[in-house]
């Protein structure tokens, strides 16, 4: 949909404030480069996933601010069509029909974390992940251990990452964090890939305890199973295709 919007001469002179505001918040959720912690917590709070949460708390007096919510890409999304759908011009409703097919599948997405959160079953967060040739998507898992609330420092938290096929196979890496205790192991297809990887564990370490962590890193081989069924998890759970 990103094609569809901001190549719109229409959009441009018709909405211009919008369609930079729009633009700007795709190009975070679509960064040229890897992005480092702050960023993708931006990514997540823009990405609209908590667009009415965000809202009752504004309603409520607790913030954000206005300025941040008009930020957040379904806020944009639902402007945007509110407009297109007055004007129902044949160039609107091009533009229209992909923004109402992008806010089906967030809400969906929203939907899928909503009741993942009822269920005590981890979270799913496809990444997008920047590529020379075409963007992939790497996915991640969070769940919270136990019964702690999420913001009580001593909660058990338990993370996947699931990154696409590379020059190296196919990666997960599991987490384990509890305060400041960071538990991390890279697991790999190939015992070469993990002999290659061994020697740079206490550099990644050393990063991470520069962040504040506790960290522990170790690389093990993915159990053939577990190996062979790697393809993704994505097609198996709704997800939201952030290139919109």
């Amino acid at each position: 949909m990103a094609q569809h919007v901001l190549s719109s001469a229409w959009l441009r002179q018709q909405a211009p404030q919008l369609h930079q505001r729009l633009a700007e918040t795709l190009s975070l959720l679509q960064p040229a480069t890897l992005p480092d912690a702050a960023a993708l917590a931006a990514q997540v709070k823009l990405s609209g996933l908590n667009y009415e949460a965000a809202l009752w708390r504004l309603l409520g007096g607790e913030g954000p601010e206005p300025t941040g919510l008009a930020a957040d890409l379904k806020g944009q999304l639902l402007a945007l069509r509110q407009r297109l759908a007055v004007l129902r011009t044949p160039a609107a409703n091009v533009v229209l029909e992909h923004v109402e097919e992008a806010l089906r599948q967030l809400e969906r997405y929203q939907l899928a974390n909503l009741f993942a959160q009822q269920q005590h079953q981890p979270l799913l967060v496809p990444l997008l992940l920047p590529s020379e040739v075409t963007r992939q998507t790497a996915w991640l898992l969070v769940h919270r251990e136990g019964h702690r609330q999420r913001h009580d420092p001593q909660a058990r938290w338990a993370l996947s990452l699931i990154l696409p096929t590379t020059a190296l196979g196919e990666l997960h890496v599991e987490a384990r964090l509890q305060g400041a205790a960071l538990a991390t192991t890279l697991y790999v297809e190939r015992p070469e890939v993990a002999a290659y990887l061994e020697p740079h564990l206490p550099a990644l370490a050393a990063q991470l305890q520069a962040l504040g962590f506790q960290a522990r890193v170790a690389c093990r081989l993915l159990p053939p199973a577990e190996a062979a069924s790697a393809e993704a998890p994505g097609p198996q759970a709704p997800s939201v295709d952030c290139r919109v």
